[in-house]
């Protein structure tokens, strides 16, 4: 299984998948709830959001597995920092309290190279977190956490964000 909460910079060629499992699968994108433990990059909340992008094609029913993309902090300064990795759970895992999926990207771009598809998706994601954060400048608060940041991943995504969800705790 995967690292669930990875280091900022992770060598996309040693990790993205480089062929295509179920075509069908493909862009599929999902909101997961988790109730993380304590990490260096989260604090200690009480829940967190992620967004995962099946990349591949590589989910069944069983697992849950793409690129993932969420807002973590220190929990000493509060300096929010981007996180993203291969995601890679077993739907049941016990800290998963939710996966809701919000709907289907296509690409456009790299069609068939999933691994190219994930440079390209983390570098526009990227910038987004750069203008979202003011390039990390801003720290956690009520409008820039992983809920929000969520919630503008999805809305750049062209998908419709589930405005009835709970709210991160804050960083303890």
């Amino acid at each position: 299984m995967g690292n669930f909460f990875s280091y900022p910079y992770v060598d996309i060629r040693m990790a993205a998948p480089v062929t295509i499992v179920d075509s069908n699968k493909v862009g599929d994108v999902s909101l997961v709830q988790v109730q993380p433990r304590e990490s260096p990059d989260v604090g200690d909340k009480r829940n967190h959001w992620i967004v995962v992008i099946d990349v591949a094609g590589e989910s069944t029913s069983e697992e849950l597995i793409g690129w993932q993309y969420h807002l973590g902090a220190d929990p000493k300064t509060h300096q929010v920092k981007f996180l993203q990795s291969r995601f890679e759970y077993h739907r049941d895992t016990t800290f998963i309290t939710d996966i809701i999926h919000v709907g289907r990207i296509a690409n456009e771009y790299h069609a068939n190279m999933p691994h190219h598809w994930v440079a390209g998706l983390t570098t526009v994601i990227t910038q987004w977190y750069d203008a979202f954060t003011d390039v990390g400048k801003k720290k956690w608060s009520a409008k820039v956490n992983c809920r929000t940041f969520a919630s503008e991943v999805i809305q750049k995504l062209g998908l419709h964000f589930p405005n009835d969800l709970p709210f991160s705790g804050g960083i303890e």
